[in-house]
């Protein structure tokens, strides 16, 4: 039972919007759904991955799923699709079955009735008052109606009415309204038939004729007529059931014939996804030849031209760097002369020539990458490099960059496998986004991450204090409690930034000063120091 339940919790996830199937459950629980439909080896053998930014897929032999987190549509494809298709819509039409069950009761409340009219009938006494007569033709008129085969060219008999006529002798006016409300019966039956069957004659259905019927047909009691009602409403909701059926094949030929326009917008989405990093590449080039041109303005202010310099103008050289010029012939020579004869240089000479060897053959230090929007852009990297001996800091700073940008900025930095990454984002979706979307899309970031980098480990650092709006405000301050509880079910580092206050804001009270910039680095390098410890 608790299995069952489960799995009509899971198909409650399902929806429609604008003819399309939706998917309103998390990937979480989406997940949970697929494994449920498929065997354990289709389970091992594929896993779900995302191609692009809020787009989930999962490919198997018997099932492959396609869901946009965005949007919530969802499509099935492969050899359990079209059986699970039939289910879902089985389940989103339940009302029309619900409908039909009623029906259904009801037709067994009439076949009660007849099995207790038809008992009473049995023990009747012939010599009690006319009420009984009168309650059994009530009897006869249910049970003439929900009989579907019955023959018109038989009169009706009671057997039981025979032995009770063969022994008490029961006058025949006593039976006189009975045998009577029996013809007529008999009468109005041969009549339906009759018009029945002319009108199957004619290729017509039953449900073509209910504007046909005769007066006559329906005069023979109210009982009757209700009975020729429902059967008419069961028929409109078969044709209707029907219809609906070829509805969504018509649907699913058209997802069909749609899977090409499915490719090319996925195709535009990673294109615009390249055009962004490209148009951010060429920035940091500018920004770097606009610094190497003013190095080599200020190198060129101090050079002179050999040609057009006189004797006068050259300064005179000191001892010194006689000396130097002197010391360093003697090494080209020394260097030179081993080379050709094949004999190594002395180790002084190498060591002074090559620097520190320390640093050449010391251990790697593990990488630590420091992923966000423009509030970590006055971080610095190297100078927590310093300060920490142990690890070597990187900060990857992009401003306005919201949860969706990020899916697509960080695959660079993933595809080189640092060993910590510490995501701090969400700030820029706090405008057109609830809390339960950020917290949601956060998660879904440290899962994509984690699957193209298994070997890195992933902390999250939470949203800092703002003082530029008070609904924005409290927008953070439920987004961290959220965050906090998600990221401890999920076994995911979490960065509280309690420390952080109104004093460590700028003037426009939403990025940092000097000194929340520096507070902001002593949080991840004690946030990094304490996950090692």
């Amino acid at each position: 039972m608790n299995s069952s339940r489960v799995i009509n919790t899971l198909f409650g996830f399902f929806g429609r919007k604008k003819n399309k199937l939706i998917w309103t459950g998390t990937l979480g629980d989406l997940k949970a759904f697929v494994l449920t439909i498929i065997d354990e080896q289709a389970a091992q053998s594929s896993k779900w991955h995302s191609p692009s930014g809020g787009k989930w897929c999962f490919n198997s032999e018997q099932l492959k799923v396609e869901w946009h987190s965005k949007s919530e549509s969802i499509s099935f494809d492969g050899a359990k699709a079209n059986d699970l298709c039939d289910q879902i819509h089985s389940v989103l039409l339940k009302p029309d079955y619900q409908k039909k069950d009623q029906n259904s009761d009801l037709n067994k409340s009439l076949e009660s009735f007849i099995a207790d009219a038809s008992v009473e009938a049995c023990n009747i006494n012939l010599n009690e008052s006319p009420r009984l007569y009168t309650s059994l033709l009530q009897v006869s008129n249910v049970s003439c109606l929900n009989s579907k085969d019955i023959n018109c060219d038989e009169s009706p008999s009671n057997p039981e009415f025979e032995m009770a006529n063969s022994k008490s002798g029961t006058d025949e006016n006593q039976l006189s309204p009975l045998i009577q409300h029996t013809d007529e019966r008999r009468d109005v039956l041969r009549q339906c038939e009759y018009k029945k069957h002319s009108y199957a004659h004619r290729g017509l259905r039953e449900s073509e004729t209910v504007h046909m019927q005769d007066p006559d047909a329906t005069s023979g009691g109210p009982c009757c007529a209700d009975c020729i009602k429902q059967r008419w409403e069961i028929d409109n909701l078969k044709t209707e059931i029907t219809c609906l059926k070829k509805f969504v094949y018509r649907e699913g030929d058209k997802a069909d014939k749609s899977s090409l326009d499915m490719q090319i917008s996925r195709l535009q989405r990673d294109n615009s996804t390249l055009i962004k990093t490209v148009e951010m590449l060429s920035r940091q080039l500018l920004n770097q030849n606009e610094e190497n041109s003013t190095n080599v303005s200020s190198e060129s202010d101090v050079y002179v031209n050999p040609r057009h310099t006189k004797e006068s103008d050259i300064p005179s050289t000191s001892s010194k760097e006689k000396e130097k010029k002197l010391r360093k012939k003697k090494k080209r020579n020394v260097n030179e002369s081993s080379s050709q004869s094949g004999v190594d240089p002395p180790k002084e000479i190498v060591n002074k020539a090559a620097g520190n060897p320390s640093t050449s053959t010391g251990n790697r230090k593990p990488v630590v990458v420091i992923a966000g929007d423009s509030i970590v852009k006055n971080v610095v990297g190297p100078s927590m490099s310093k300060s920490d001996a142990d690890h070597l800091y990187v900060v990857k700073s992009f401003s306005g960059a919201t949860i969706s940008d990020m899916e697509d900025f960080i695959k660079p930095t993933t595809r080189k496998s640092p060993d910590k990454i510490i995501l701090h984002v969400g700030t820029n979706d706090l405008k057109n986004s609830t809390p339960k979307v950020i917290t949601d899309s956060i998660l879904n970031l440290t899962t994509q991450i984690k699957e193209d980098s298994p070997n890195s480990m992933v902390g999250v650092s939470a949203l800092l204090i703002r003082n530029d709006c008070p609904i924005l405000a409290t927008k953070v301050n439920q987004v961290n409690s959220t965050l906090e509880n998600l990221c401890h079910m999920n076994n995911i580092p979490f960065l509280k930034n309690a420390n952080i206050n109104t004093s460590h804001l700028n003037s426009r009270g939403l990025h940092l000063n000097k000194l929340g910039s520096i507070s902001l680095q002593n949080n991840f390098k004690e946030f990094i120091n304490n996950l090692e410890n």
